[in-house]
């Protein structure tokens, strides 16, 4: 029997509490009930999601484990749940504590009750009480929720930069739903690239913090997640059920930071670019990645990230094109007015740096 503990301190706040959704319970889920958590997700998303990768995403982060607010119909049963996993920010030239809204679900029959926002609004509290910051990047139908939400802000979207590399193929993909080019993947080179002193050199593992790439990016925003070696490790090469493509980005032999990307019906999707903010280094590199892509098959390189990042101008120069996307970036007010208090002016999207590693674990 799985033993639940009710939590003493309220989580919802007055607003929160429609006369529907009085009428479910909520609170914190143990992680010995993830199976059940996992099962409910699998049923409203019509997916198979093996509990092995629910187990990886909010048991073995090495940045703690997840967080998951779950709401109880009178029966007890589970019917909704509002998860959060753990990241760090650097924030202002410190370390702090975040969770990433993820994996939001109601059961179908107990939807437009109210459930959704009363957990988010748990989660908020929460928040409050230990003093973490929260971020997300949500759907068009949560975003609504999200704005009607006191606790939490719009700080900005995200944007997409593309480098076609061909385009008969690419353009069937976008005009037959992106299914027109799915096929056995091919193989992914390994061999190291070079360039004039660059060089991507493809891991399997991580050995270095960025100490000095965290300082350097920091000297250009006052906010990005933090990239220590046992999480990128559990990020990028512990997923039982997705792989990713890494390189360690050297010149002269010296690490400059890494780059990420994954391949899905050969698109090549950047989903972290960690460097120095030098443009010259960025362009180069990018170059760089564009040839590794092409050398896998891909038909395109997409790199999604918050608008205006520190990358822009050089996925620019080397042919890239840009449109904003309607996905937008969620974090808590408290934080966003304590960094604008301490830099002594507002904050903008120009302020933070998000890729699709920071979503949700593309």
């Amino acid at each position: 029997m799985i033993h639940r503990t009710e939590m003493t301190t309220p989580l919802v706040s007055p607003a929160a509490r429609t006369v529907a959704s009085a009428h479910y319970s909520v609170r914190r889920l143990d992680m010995a009930e993830l199976p059940q958590a996992n099962d409910l997700y699998n049923r409203c998303h019509r997916a198979s999601r093996p509990l092995v990768e629910a187990e990886w995403l909010y048991r073995r982060n090495p940045y703690g484990e997840g967080i998951i607010l779950g709401a109880f119909d009178q029966d007890g049963r589970l019917v909704g749940m509002r998860p959060a996993i753990a990241r760090r920010f650097f924030w202002d030239g410190k370390e702090k504590q975040a969770y990433q809204f993820t994996d939001a679900v109601v059961a179908p029959e107990h939807r437009n009750r109210g459930i959704f926002g009363r957990l988010v609004d748990s989660v908020c509290v929460l928040g409050e009480k230990e003093d973490f910051a929260l971020f997300s990047f949500p759907n068009e139908h949560s975003l609504s929720v999200y704005r009607r939400t006191p606790s939490l802000a719009e700080a900005g979207v995200c944007e997409v930069q593309v480098r076609i590399l061909s385009w008969l193929p690419y353009l069937r993909w976008r005009l037959d739903g992106h299914g027109a080019v799915r096929q056995p993947q091919p193989a992914i080179s390994r061999a190291p690239l070079e360039a004039r002193g660059l060089g991507l050199v493809p891991i399997d593992r991580f050995d270095s913090d960025f100490d000095g790439i965290h300082a350097a990016l920091a000297s250009r925003v006052a906010s990005f997640t933090l990239r220590r070696r046992e999480f990128l490790n559990w990020r990028y090469f512990g997923s039982p059920t997705r792989t990713y493509h890494v390189a360690l980005v050297e010149r002269w032999g010296q690490p400059q930071g890494y780059v990420a990307f994954r391949l899905v019906d050969r698109i090549a999707h950047v989903v972290d670019l960690f460097l120095s903010p030098d443009p010259r280094l960025a362009e180069r590199t990018l170059a760089l990645v564009t040839r590794w892509a092409r050398q896998s098959g891909a038909i395109a390189v997409y790199f999604k990230a918050s608008q205006g990042h520190p990358f822009r101008r050089a996925l620019r120069g080397v042919g890239s094109l840009a449109w904003l996307t309607r996905e937008a970036i969620v974090l808590d007010r408290a934080s966003v007015d304590h960094l604008a208090s301490s830099r002594g002016r507002r904050i903008g999207i120009e302020d933070f740096y998000f890729t699709m590693g920071d979503g949700d674990f593309f």
